[in-house]
C-alpha cells in the first residue's frame, strides 16, 4: 500500500514539473478542459470501483480514453452547431 502512495506522489510532482512547460494555444482551451473533466470523471470512477473491490484495469483505460475522445467531440460538435 506505501508503494503505491509512493508511485502516485512521484508522478503528481513530475506531473506539476512538467506541466508548468506547456502552452496550450487559446483554440484549445474550452477541448483542453472538457477533456481534463473527463479523466477526472473516469479516474473518480475508479476510485469508487476500487471502494467496493469492482475495479478492473481494462474498464478504466478503455474509459478514460474513451470520455475524453467523446468529450472533446461533443465540444467540436457544439462549436460546428453555434
Amino acid at each position: 500500500m506505501f508503494f503505491g502512495f509512493l508511485i502516485l506522489a512521484i508522478f503528481i510532482i513530475l506531473g506539476i514539473l512538467l506541466g508548468q512547460n506547456i502552452s496550450i494555444p487559446y483554440s484549445a482551451y474550452q477541448y483542453v478542459a472538457v477533456a481534463i473533466l473527463a479523466c477526472l470523471d473516469s479516474v473518480f470512477g475508479a476510485l469508487a470501483a476500487s471502494t467496493g473491490k469492482n475495479f478492473k484495469m481494462k474498464i478504466f483505460l478503455s474509459g478514460f480514453f474513451f470520455n475524453a475522445i467523446f468529450a472533446i467531440f461533443l465540444v467540436y460538435l457544439g462549436e460546428l452547431l453555434n
